[in-house]
């Protein structure tokens, strides 16, 4: 391989220079803001100063962040003495829910669709006087692993190309891994890219909560915010390429 393998970082190291640059960057002086002081203190001053109102999402909304997206409208299809039920098909695949499906009165109708562009397994739909009708499921495996509208492009695309096959009973997105896979040894775009796809499906693993979960605990109070730069923790980088 070629380049200096010394330089090479993980994912995690590189979130947390991120993650870093951005708290310095909020916590140090900048020449365009008055009196040179940091967009924190200027905050600060705002709400302590002006009483000013910092704008939060209703809690009804923050589990439907999509909202806030733009609309993406879809035609319903069917052919009930065909016995095809309602559905919609986004980015070429069929969506569609136990109440669409008993609403054949909908075929021919556009509706309006909301989506999360990181996870699109579930859409939230509505008609188009605003009633709410609520979610719409990937139809297939479609809906087994978590994915984003950027990967089923990458998805359709590789198999529009016939590099990527797959059969209606397989999971696209594992059928995907594994074609990374193939390319990792010799690519370290595949490889980065596999790791963000396999970081994305375990976060969606953890994200469910035990069937018996405990009483929930509040959550611990937001700490004084430091306006001062932050250093990060030295990175052990092995060399290597893994």
């Amino acid at each position: 391989m070629r380049g200096d393998l010394r330089l090479i970082v993980s994912l995690d190291e590189l979130k947390e220079l991120l993650a870093v640059w951005v708290w310095n960057y909020n916590g140090s002086p900048h020449s365009g803001l008055p009196g040179g002081r940091t967009p924190l203190e200027i905050i600060h001053r705002a709400v302590r100063e002006r009483q000013l109102l910092l704008r939060h999402v209703p809690p009804e909304l923050r589990g439907n962040l999509c909202l806030l997206q733009s609309v993406h409208l879809s035609r319903v299809r069917g052919n009930i003495q065909r016995g095809d039920k309602p559905h919609i098909s986004f980015y070429h695949v069929r969506y569609t829910s136990h109440r669409l499906a008993q609403t054949p009165e909908l075929i021919g109708q556009s509706l309006r669709i909301f989506y999360d562009a990181d996870d699109i397994r579930v859409l939230r739909a509505y008609r188009a006087d605003g009633t709410e009708l609520g979610e719409l499921k990937a139809g297939g495996l479609w809906s087994a692993s978590p994915h984003s509208l950027e990967l089923r492009k990458r998805i359709f695309k590789a198999k529009r190309l016939r590099q990527l096959r797959f059969r209606d009973t397989d999971d696209p997105v594992e059928a995907y891994l594994n074609y990374k896979r193939g390319q990792s040894k010799r690519s370290r775009k595949a490889a980065s890219e596999i790791a963000q796809i396999k970081e994305r499906i375990q976060a969606d693993q953890r994200k469910d909560p035990p069937a018996s979960s405990p009483t929930p605990v509040p959550p611990d109070p937001v700490p004084y915010l430091a306006t001062g730069p932050v250093k990060a923790k030295r990175l052990r980088i092995a060399p290597g390429y893994a």
